[in-house]
C-alpha cells in the first residue's frame, strides 16, 4: 500500500506533498491536479495530512526536506485533519 502524505506549516504558506517518503512537490500550494495525479497513480494508498511548526520549517531554510524521515517528530503540530 502507497503512503501520501501532505505536510503544511503553521503559517500555512508552503506545502510539501510525499509519496511512500519521498519529495514529490514542494509550493506554497501544491497543485491539486498534482494531488489527483498522485492519488489516480498510486491506488491503493493511506493518506495523510500534518502540520510541522513555522519556526522548524524557517530553520530548514524554508525548503521541506527530501525524505519524510527527515522531519523530526518534535516539528510535528497537532492538526485538525479534515478526512
Amino acid at each position: 500500500m502507497n503512503e501520501i502524505k501532505l505536510v503544511t506549516n503553521t503559517d500555512g504558506d508552503y506545502e510539501a506533498l510525499y509519496l511512500n517518503g519521498l519529495i514529490v512537490s514542494q509550493n506554497h500550494s501544491v497543485p491539486k491536479h498534482e494531488l489527483n495525479q498522485t492519488f489516480m497513480e498510486n491506488q491503493p494508498y493511506n493518506y495523510e495530512t500534518f502540520e510541522v511548526s513555522a519556526e522548524w520549517l524557517e530553520e530548514e531554510g524554508g525548503l521541506y526536506p527530501n525524505k519524510l524521515i527527515d522531519i523530526p517528530d518534535d516539528a510535528r503540530e497537532d492538526f485538525d485533519d479534515y478526512s
